[in-house]
């Protein structure tokens, strides 16, 4: 799994604990790697859509938009059940 973000976004952390959370529930004990994405040029490269970014095996689990370093909007847990 992989969380892309970069300094200073407000959601990266809740990715994070919320990544880790659904893990747990599931039983799963995934490697979580953390990437920062400083710039547009690391964003395209990356081809990031926004931070916080959470890739499973390669595939973004929200796909679509556009590639750019910028925030995405981030739901709290309580909102995706």
């Amino acid at each position: 799994m992989e969380i892309l973000s970069f300094d200073g976004c407000p959601s990266a952390r809740a990715a994070r604990e919320l990544a880790a959370s659904v893990a747990a529930e599931l039983e799963l004990d995934p490697e979580i790697e953390l990437l920062d994405v400083p710039d547009n040029e690391q964003a395209v490269r990356l081809r990031f859509l926004g931070s916080p970014t959470v890739r499973i095996g390669g595939r973004d689990i929200e796909p679509g938009g556009r590639l750019a370093h910028r925030l995405r909007p981030f739901l709290p847990p309580q909102q995706l059940r």
